[in-house]
């Protein structure tokens, strides 16, 4: 398989600034701010790339000086990456089992009953222009898909994820130590639910993964053991067993829906790790230092171990690199495949909401 490199253009949302006349450029996104340094012969250059995106004024001429740019900056969810012409995998991937997505109601009453998860009446993603950027000649490219669901998980993420109201809650319980602990057990509950059944979920996908078997495997391997870390910061909060405190709805669903999509479509398999494997680009743990700030520094301390192994093992663009041996893929499973990240996506929201619920009922 011939090598190709890849080609990049800026996700509407991005915005460069440089200030002065030093070489530091400040990357933003309204999920994601940064900053860059730039080499002092490459100023100009990159002015220039910084007027055009700032002020939209693009085109096709415009595709290899933004590769240039923005290839440095591939590790960060800032830019599409163009479809090729050649350089594709053997791989083909198609629908063997067709799932009723006529609304994501439908979609998830099809994958499983009884479980209270609220979903929505509608989808929102636009597959006509996803399929219209990432269209080749003998299909659509898996890897373009792949970025524009990512942005359109993060657009999603900025309206509806309580994440943040979440830990805001929680912070504001500290004053009881009782409540603190057994508000944040939930929450971690949560999370080492979801590590307990990534074995299996990720397993899901290797029928179906033909050449990037290997790939998946060993994400596999890095993932194991992640459930025993939650465990002890469970125990340092008190909880033995974990199954003492309930599992929400969401999460049951979560894994439930992640699972089904690993089983039967690969490029949905890819999207969906790639939501779990976003990173907060933070030094700490978010969770990690709202225990330690309520004196929990034990179980404050796993989480941390948990971002650390996580961070080291730059698992960030992993899903990524599942789609390497990918051929062009039809549009009836580029659909399929975006149907399935949306309601991924969806139920991840769900989370943070329940959890908070939950706390606010009791």
């Amino acid at each position: 398989m011939k090598s190709i490199a890849r080609r990049f253009w800026p996700y509407d949302e991005l915005s460069l600034t440089r200030e002065g006349a030093n070489s530091e450029v400040k990357i933003a996104t309204p999920w994601l701010t940064f900053s860059v340094e730039v080499d002092p012969s490459h100023l100009d250059r990159t002015e220039k790339i910084i007027v055009k995106i700032n002020s939209g004024n693009m085109g096709t001429n415009d595709i290899g000086e933004m590769s240039w740019f923005l290839s440095s900056l591939a590790k960060f969810p800032v830019a599409y990456i163009l479809p090729r012409g050649e350089g594709f995998g053997i791989d083909v991937h198609t629908v063997t089992e067709k799932t009723d997505f006529s609304n994501p109601q439908q979609a998830f009453t099809s994958i499983m009953t009884g479980n209270q998860t609220e979903i929505p009446e509608n989808w929102t993603w636009d597959h006509d222009a996803a399929l219209g950027l990432s269209r080749t000649q003998k299909g659509f490219d898996a890897e373009t898909l792949f970025t524009i669901a990512r942005r359109y998980h993060l657009l999603n993420d900025i309206e509806n994820n309580k994440t943040g109201d979440l830990l805001e809650y929680v912070k504001n319980l500290r004053t009881n130590t009782q409540k603190f602990k057994d508000a944040s057990a939930l929450i971690v509950r949560q999370n080492h639910y979801v590590t307990e059944k990534c074995d299996s979920t990720l397993r899901a996908a290797l029928p179906i993964s033909q050449n990037s078997y290997s790939n998946v495997m060993e994400f596999i391997r890095a993932e194991s053991g992640h459930d025993n870390i939650l465990r002890k910061a469970l125990k340092s909060l008190g909880v033995e067993p974990p199954e003492s405190i309930p599992t929400l709805d969401a999460v049951i669903a979560l894994m439930t829906v992640f699972k089904f999509a690993a089983e039967r479509n690969f490029l949905a398999f890819a999207m969906i790790v790639d939501i779990f494997e976003r990173t907060s680009y933070q030094e700490t743990d978010p969770m990690a230092s709202l225990l330690a700030d309520g004196g929990e520094e034990k179980a404050s301390h796993q989480l941390e171990i948990h971002r650390q192994i996580n961070d080291e093992g730059e698992h960030e663009n992993v899903a990524l690199g599942f789609l390497s041996s990918m051929a062009p893929v039809s549009e009836e499973y580029s659909r399929q495949a975006l149907y399935f990240a949306e309601l991924a996506t969806l139920i991840v929201h769900q989370v943070s909401a329940q959890t908070l619920n939950r706390l606010k009922s009791k």
